[in-house]
């Protein structure tokens, strides 16, 4: 009778320990699949491409639909309601922005080098100024 009751005893611990081990690996699971973050950077890492791609693609659509119109319509005052809505042509700035956007391009490229010979420089004068 009490060798019944400790094996039993001993199947209940067994079941137990077997069914926590499951729970575990249950939620290690569900959070493995619930990290969005991970999956992420797995999938653009694994299709760079298409990431891009779709980026280049939502980036030109969204830039085309937030875009300012290039006309103005001129209403005349409600003084003179006789005259006609006139419309007005807006002057392309187009150049300036591109160039603006070049040179800030040009120096995000630079700025490893700018700052090594910056970096040099500071270290040169430290120097002198150690030595005396």
């Amino acid at each position: 009778m009490a060798s019944e009751m400790t094996q039993r005893k001993a199947e209940l611990v067994s079941e137990l320990h077997l069914a926590r081990t499951r729970i575990k690996t249950g939620l290690h699971d569900t959070a493995q699949s619930l990290n969005v973050v991970e999956h992420m950077k797995h999938s653009i890492t694994e299709n760079k491409i298409g990431w891009l791609t779709g980026a280049a693609l939502a980036g030109t659509v969204f830039a085309w639909w937030m875009r300012r119109p290039r006309t103005v319509k001129v209403l005349p005052e409600p003084s003179s309601l006789t005259l006609p809505a006139t419309t007005v042509k807006i002057p392309q700035k187009g150049y300036i922005g591109l160039v603006v956007s070049l040179a800030a391009f040009a120096f995000n490229l630079s700025k490893p080098l700018l700052s090594a010979l910056i970096t040099r420089k500071i270290a040169r004068m430290a120097a002198r100024v150690n030595r005396k």
